[in-house]
């Protein structure tokens, strides 16, 4: 089994590369093919063990069987022989007595085996796999043929899901064995604590991070998903030794009782007052079972619903957020837009530091400046001095400077003198004779 547990992950991992899943869908079925190896491997385990209950029972009868035959012909050779009815027990010594096997101890040893032979398995995994493969890639890479830290074959990434899952089926095998052997716990801890430091050292020297990092939450409610289903099945198998399969009839706290569970019955009659007893009969009742199963089958459907319900509001809430996170995302990358448009407008006018400051004109020496009136008065006798060509006389805007096309032509005659003849040769500026009479 603890070979199995080594070999087979390797040979998962390769299958997941060749299958070239999305990293999550090839991490779930990474875990799923690991959780039916070690479920596999557990109750192939279970089914060997009861094989050899099985036959440690019938070993166990033929030696009971045997025992009462020998009492039974030593009762009756006794009283024969000496004519009484009142026989003394045999004079035989303890140490003499034919036991069984004793099943219960048969079980506990396998698991304590089980679990020394997983911790065994589990160190020297990360002695060879991980120490000895960093060993060797940090110290052989400089003289290698390619690069041994890039290429193959690298650190070890230390594989959190790998170590969780083992964890798990590691409960399984302490809530599944501690039925027969109690101190499987204490050996529990024991090797929890060392392989906590163990497995810390390896981390810190010989293991690098994982590629692929995936959200604590999700991970947390699949694990702990895992763990209450290997609490299930590891009860499964203890359930049914305790109400199906006789204890042995000389060793155990159950030696003597036809099934487990008579002990139980045995106490609530003889040990516990009246009216406990009465209430544990009721309780064991048929017909007030039932109707609790039904409740809590009802209960599990309510609860799912609700459940239901409160994933879809928040899906719907999701959504919104989604759209209100949209809508002001283009709020704002409009409003960057238009602040980019107006950039180039202000690009496009002229500088406002580049045009001079306007020159305060000086008022002239009739005009009166009179701080409470709306309008400068002129003194009277003024008006007719001269005009203010700033601003009482509008000049003529500017010919406007076009691009010459074209040859210059005859200069014309005023405007309205259309007809006037136009200065020719002898005409004009006082040159040329006289004008004929």
């Amino acid at each position: 089994m603890s070979l199995l547990g080594l070999v087979c992950p390797p040979l998962f991992e390769t299958i997941a590369e060749l299958e070239d899943y999305h990293p999550r869908i090839a991490l779930k079925w990474q875990l799923g093919r690991i959780f039916a190896l070690f479920l596999g491997n557990l109750y192939t385990f279970l089914f060997a063990l009861f094989d050899e209950v099985n036959e440690k029972l019938e070993t166990e009868k033929s030696i009971k069987n045997a025992t009462d035959w020998a009492f039974e012909q030593y009762y009756t050779n006794y009283s024969s022989h000496y004519n009484t009815t009142d026989v003394p027990p045999p004079n035989v010594h303890p140490a003499d007595v034919i036991r069984g096997p004793c099943w219960e101890d048969a079980v506990g040893i396998g698991f304590v085996k089980l679990i020394v032979s997983d911790m065994q398995v589990t160190y020297v995994t990360i002695l060879i796999g991980d120490f000895a493969r960093a060993f060797i890639v940090r110290f052989l890479n400089y003289c290698w043929c390619w690069d041994l830290e890039a290429g193959f074959p690298s650190y070890g990434e230390f594989d959190i899901s790998g170590n969780v899952l083992g964890l798990i089926f590691n409960q399984g095998m302490i809530w599944m064995g501690a039925f027969y052997a109690p101190g499987l716990v204490g050996l529990n801890v024991l090797r929890l604590l060392s392989s906590m430091y163990y497995q810390c050292w390896a981390v810190m020297c010989c293991n690098v991070p994982h590629e692929r990092v995936f959200k604590a939450s999700r991970s947390n409610n699949f694990y702990m998903g895992l763990l209450l289903l290997v609490l299930f099945l590891s009860l499964l198998p203890v359930v049914y030794t305790i109400m199906t399969v006789s204890p042995s009839f000389d060793c155990g706290p159950f030696s003597g009782q036809g099934k487990m569970y008579d002990v139980i019955m045995e106490t609530i009659e003889q040990d516990l007052p009246p009216f406990l007893a009465n209430i544990f009969t009721y309780a064991t009742n048929p017909g007030l079972i039932l109707p609790a199963v039904l409740l809590m089958v009802l209960a599990i459907y309510y609860l799912n619903a609700v459940s239901k319900g409160y994933q879809n509001a928040n899906l719907d809430l999701k959504k919104k957020m989604k759209m209100a996170r949209d809508e002001e995302k283009n709020r704002r990358n409009n409003k960057d837009s238009t602040n980019e448009v107006m950039k180039d407008l202000e690009d496009l006018l002229p500088n406002k530091s580049q045009i001079p400051p306007p020159v305060q004109e000086e008022p002239h020496p009739d005009v009166i400046v009179d701080k409470g009136a709306k309008s400068p008065k002129i003194k009277p006798g003024a008006a007719a001095r001269g005009v203010n060509l700033q601003k009482d006389v509008s000049l003529a805007a500017p010919n406007p400077r076009a691009p010459v096309t074209r040859a210059p032509g005859p200069r014309r005659g005023p405007p309205g003198n259309a007809r006037s003849p136009q200065p020719g040769p002898g005409r004009g500026r006082g040159r040329g004779g006289h004008p004929s009479r």
